[in-house]
């Protein structure tokens, strides 16, 4: 379940509101986390880059991008 693998009830809110755009809010708050590394990012991630809507997959990447640029 997402509270066990997440914790954190905002993310757990974010990623199951019935709005696709809120779910997409969900991916920037995942990003704007500090002092997180980027393999507990893409972890935390991982919710929205599988969701069903092709918008919120799409902002799972747009907002981790410059972090990734950034850490390689």
């Amino acid at each position: 379940m997402i509270e066990e693998t997440y914790g954190d009830e905002t993310l757990v809110f974010l990623s199951q509101h019935y709005a696709d755009w809120v779910r997409g809010w969900g991916t920037y708050f995942v990003a704007q986390k500090r002092d997180v590394s980027l393999s507990e990012r893409i972890r935390q991630m991982q919710v929205f880059a599988d969701d069903p809507h092709f918008g919120v997959r799409e902002w799972a990447w747009l907002s981790i991008r410059s972090y990734v640029v950034n850490v390689s």
